[in-house]
């Protein structure tokens, strides 16, 4: 286990699934941070994880998919860039949701062993996360379902502006939490109890 290894892997590769840098070349938009990178980074979170990770296999596959379906959508844009993936980018979402909703736990769980202050914010911002990605996935639905909903806009331009807003924090948290780690992954102090009542999960 390389937890601060791990962690840095889930800090920079949410930055990348968050952060937009275009530039545009002869009509052409290329973004600079492409969110496949992200999610091959957090792919690459789940073994140094180690024990943090245990029993939750859907934070390894569900990056992968994510990443092969974002590099696919990147590539795709050069030679269709007005083409919109609809359904695929919903299901997509979906799978982000279930992989942030474990994620959340697995953060917990390090920082109950190593900044223990920072469990409940850890623990708020996963609800804040979630609602704003379920309300981003609830839009993005009745966009695909209902043609004519006025207040669609100004919905989507709410929600993003609170979704971008925790995911800051989060990044900013993630990264607290990777300082507060000490080098080389040592054991948590003597008296913490991550194991306690562990059971196998999904």
């Amino acid at each position: 286990m390389n937890l601060k290894k791990g962690l840095s892997y889930l800090a920079v590769g949410f930055l990348f699934t968050l952060v937009n840098i275009n530039i545009t070349m002869n009509n052409q938009t290329v973004n600079l941070m492409p969110e496949f990178v992200g999610w091959i980074l957090l792919a690459l979170a789940f073994v140094p994880m180690g024990k943090y990770t245990l029993f939750k296999d859907v934070l390894h596959w569900i990056p992968i998919v994510l990443a092969v379906y974002y590099a696919f959508a990147y590539l795709f844009a050069f030679v269709m860039p007005n083409v919109s993936f609809g359904w695929l980018g919903l299901i997509a979402l979906i799978l982000e949701l279930v992989y942030f909703f474990r994620l959340f736990d697995c953060l917990e769980s390090v920082a109950r062993d190593y900044a223990f202050e920072l469990v409940p914010r850890i623990h708020t911002l996963k609800i804040l996360y979630i609602v704003c990605l379920v309300g981003v996935i609830v839009l993005m639905l009745l966009s695909l379902t209902v043609y004519s909903f006025g207040i669609f806009p100004i919905l989507l331009v709410v929600d993003s502006l609170a979704f971008l807003v925790v995911a800051v924090v989060i990044c900013v948290t993630l990264f607290q939490l990777r300082k507060a780690v000490p080098d080389g992954g040592a054991e948590p102090p003597a008296g913490n109890s991550w194991g306690d009542g562990i059971s196998p999960e999904l």
